[in-house]
């Protein structure tokens, strides 16, 4: 699938195959030797569409029973839609569309997201909308496997689940791994 791509950590940098095969490297350090598969271009538009209906759902539809619709509305629409991801993915790397679409959004050393960098994230994609939503859209090109706003935060949107036993948590900013077997 265009977008996708999968990558592994060799030594203390990543290299990438994109969906064509194609080597990306990609200078990042890295503790540990991990597998990462990008998210697809097409699970990422679908996770988008659900978190707009949902956001739509709790902001638009109260204004519209008001009959209050007026063209600041649209720009409360759009803070309160970049809010939302910014405190979702914050919070748990995740929004309910990514959720259901099983994708997340990581820092590119594989560590969870800051807060700074998920707020360059999701109002970067304002920069990714400009022009003619080109940002969203250059993911599509075999030789590249993310959105300006992941770009300019330096983070990912990755498959889930996790690996068995990789937990993150908040609190520690560390990765913690159990090694119990069932």
């Amino acid at each position: 699938m265009a977008g996708s791509g999968i990558c592994f950590s060799v030594y203390s940098y990543v290299n990438c195959f994109d969906p064509t095969g194609r080597l990306c490297d990609m200078p990042i350090p890295t503790k540990t030797p991990t597998l990462v598969k990008k998210a697809s271009f097409w699970k990422r538009l679908i996770a988008y569409i659900i978190d707009y209906v949902i956001v739509s759902l709790f902001i638009m539809t109260p204004l519209t029973l008001l009959h209050a619709i007026q063209p600041e509305h649209q720009i409360i629409s759009l803070i309160a839609f970049l809010t939302y991801g910014t405190i979702s993915e914050y919070l748990v790397q995740t929004t309910v569309g990514k959720k259901i679409m099983k994708i997340k959004i990581i820092q590119m050393n594989r560590k969870l997201p800051t807060l700074l960098q998920v707020i360059q994230r999701n109002f970067g994609k304002l920069i990714s909308a400009l022009p003619l939503f080109y940002g969203f859209l250059r993911i599509l090109a075999p030789h590249q496997s993310q959105t300006i706003h992941d770009e300019l935060a330096r983070c990912l949107v990755v498959e889930q689940p996790e690996p068995a036993g990789l937990t993150l948590k908040r609190k520690e900013h560390q990765t913690k791994v159990s090694m119990h077997s069932h």
